[in-house]
C-alpha cells in the first residue's frame, strides 16, 4: 500500500497574484514568510526533503498556526518513514482546522503504518462523514480494513470498489481490491482490477508480481510468465526471479525455454550448484543429452553435488543408450552413495538394458535388502528371472509384485508376458483384461492384449 493518493499545498508565487496588487498589501514580514514557502515548495518539487523541511520551519517559526506549511512537512515525514513526527504535525493542523479532509486522510496513513489500524479506521470514517466522495479516504479505509486482525474483506472492498466508482485513478484502488479478491479466493476478479493497476501506474512491480501469482493459481502458466519475466526485466540482478521462471517452464513441460532461465542463473553465479544441476537436468528432460552430459560432467566437480552429478550423468548415457557409460557413472555414483536405493534400481535397469542379467539380479536383490517395499525393484527383479528363463520365480515375482501394488502397469505386462510363455494365455489374456487398462485402445497393456489374442 502506498500514499501516492496524498497531495502537496503549493503557496501561490508572487507572480500568480499579479504585481501591484494593492488589494492585500503585505509588509515586510509577509514577503519574507513568502519566500519561506517558495522555497520551501521549490526544494519538495526538486526532491529535497530536507531543504523543504527547514524552510517550512522558518515558515512556522514566523506563523506558528500556518496549515500548510505545517501539513507538507507532515507529509514529507510521511514520506521518509517518520510517522509519529508526521502524526504529530497532523494533530497541530486538524487542532485549528478538525475537517480538514486531507490532513485527516494523511493522519489515517500514518496511524496506518504505525500499527494502528484500527483509529486509522475511525480517521477515515471521519473524512467521509466530512467529505463523502472524497476517495483517497476511502483507499486508505479500505487498506485500515485489509491489515486489521483479523482482515475485515468485506468492507475493505465495498470501500476500493466505491472509490473506483468515483473515478479514483489511484492504483491503491486497484490493487486494494484485487488483493482482497484474491483472498476471498475470487481469482478471476482479481486479474482485471490489477491489470487496471498497470494501466494507471505501468511500473507497479506489486502488480507483476499479484498477476503473476494469480495466473499461476488460475492455470494460467504462460500468462503468469509473462509477468515474471516483466519483473525480472525490472530487476535483472534478482535470480531468484529466473528461479521462478525456470522452475514455472519446467513444471509445465517447456523444458527448452526453462534452461535459458537456469542457463541465466549460472552465468550470473557461476557459484551456485543447485543452479548448475537443475540446468543439467533440464536439458535431460529436454532430449539435449549431449549438453546435458556436459553439464551433468560440470557439476559433477563440486563434491556437494557429486553423487545427484553422477546420477544424472547415469540417466542422460541411459537415455542415449550408452550401457557401458551409464553402468560406470551409477557405480562411480553407489561407491559415494552405498545406501541410495534409487541409485541401485537404476543401475538394475541399465544391467537389464545392456542384457546383463545376472547383474540386474545382484543389483535389485541389494535394493530389496536395503528395502523389501520397492515396487520397481521388484518388478525389475521379475524381469530378470523372465529373460534367464526362470519363469516360475519371475511369475512369484511378479505377484509379489502386484500383491504390493495392484495397478503396477509395469508388473501386469510382467505377469502377462509370464504366464503366456508358461502356456497359460487364457490366464494371460484374462489378466490384461481385468486390469481395466485395456479399455484405452492406445493403452501398451491393450497392445499387448491385442498380439496374445491374435497369437
Amino acid at each position: 500500500m502506498d500514499s501516492d493518493g496524498l497531495s502537496w499545498r503549493f503557496y501561490p508565487s508572487p507572480e500568480s497574484m499579479g504585481e501591484g496588487n494593492v488589494s492585500d498589501p503585505k509588509g515586510p514580514e509577509d514577503a519574507v514568510l513568502d519566500d519561506w514557502k517558495l522555497r520551501g515548495d521549490e526544494a519538495l518539487l526538486a526532491g529535497d526533503f530536507d531543504l523543504a523541511l527547514e524552510a517550512y520551519f522558518e515558515a512556522l517559526q514566523r506563523t506558528p498556526d500556518d496549515p500548510d506549511a505545517r501539513y507538507n512537512m507532515a507529509v514529507i515525514h510521511l514520506e521518509l518513514g517518520r510517522y509519529n513526527d508526521a502524526i504529530t504535525l497532523l494533530k497541530g493542523v486538524l487542532a485549528t482546522s478538525p475537517q480538514d479532509k486531507e490532513a485527516l486522510t494523511a493522519l489515517g496513513w500514518a496511524q496506518l503504518w504505525v500499527g494502528e489500524a484500527r483509529a486509522a479506521v475511525k480517521t477515515f470514517r471521519r473524512v467521509q462523514l466530512a467529505a463523502p466522495h472524497y476517495d483517497p479516504a476511502l483507499v486508505g479505509l479500505g487498506w485500515a480494513h485489509m491489515v486489521d486482525t483479523p482482515p475485515v474483506l468485506g468492507r475493505a472492498a465495498d470501500a476500493f470498489a466505491r472509490a473506483i466508482s468515483l473515478g479514483s485513478q489511484d492504483p491503491e484502488a486497484y490493487f486494494g481490491l484485487a488483493a482482497a479478491c484474491e483472498m476471498r479466493g475470487e481469482l478471476t476478479q482479481a486479474v482485471p482490477l490489477l491489470e487496471d493497476a498497470l494501466r494507471f501506474w505501468p511500473e507497479d512491480l506489486r502488480s507483476h508480481e499479484s498477476l503473476a501469482r494469480v495466473q499461476e493459481n488460475l492455470g494460467n502458466w504462460e500468462a503468469a510468465a509473462y509477468h515474471l519475466m516483466q519483473l525480472a526485466h525490472a530487476r535483472p540482478d534478482d535470480t531468484t526471479l529466473d528461479r521462478r521462471i525456470a522452475q514455472l517452464f519446467s513444471d509445465n513441460g517447456a523444458f527448452d525455454r526453462a534452461a535459458v532461465f537456469w542457463r541465466k542463473v549460472t552465468v550470473q553465479n557461476p557459484e551456485d550448484r543447485s543452479a548448475a544441476l537443475s540446468l543439467a537436468d533440464t536439458l535431460l528432460q529436454a532430449n539435449q543429452s549431449e549438453a546435458a552430459i556436459a553439464a551433468f560432467k560440470e557439476v559433477q566437480e563440486d563434491p556437494n553435488s557429486e553423487v545427484a552429478a553422477l546420477e544424472g550423468l547415469g540417466h542422460a548415457h541411459f537415455l542415449a543408450s550408452r550401457w557401458t557409460d551409464a553402468v560406470d557413472a551409477y557405480l562411480q555414483a553407489l561407491k559415494r552413495a552405498p545406501q541410495n536405493t534409487e541409485i541401485i534400481c537404476n543401475l538394475g535397469n541399465t544391467y537389464l538394458e545392456a542384457q546383463e542379467y545376472e547383474s540386474a539380479l545382484w543389483a535389485f536383490q541389494k535394493a530389496l535388502k536395503l528395502d523389501s517395499s520397492l515396487i520397481d525393484a521388484r518388478v525389475g527383479l521379475g524381469w530378470a528371472c523372465y529373460h534367464q528363463g526362470r519363469l516360475e520365480t519371475a511369475r512369484e515375482t511378479f505377484e509379489m509384485a502386484l500383491g504390493q501394488q495392484s495397478h503396477s502397469v509395469n508388473a501386469i505386462d510382467g505377469l502377462a508376458s509370464t504366464l503366456w510363455r508358461l502356456g497359460l494365455s487364457d490366464q494371460a489374456i484374462k489378466l490384461l483384461k481385468d486390469s481395466g487398462y485395456c479399455a484405452d485402445p492406445d493403452h501398451p497393456l491393450t497392445v499387448k492384449l491385442s498380439f496374445l489374442e491374435t497369437s
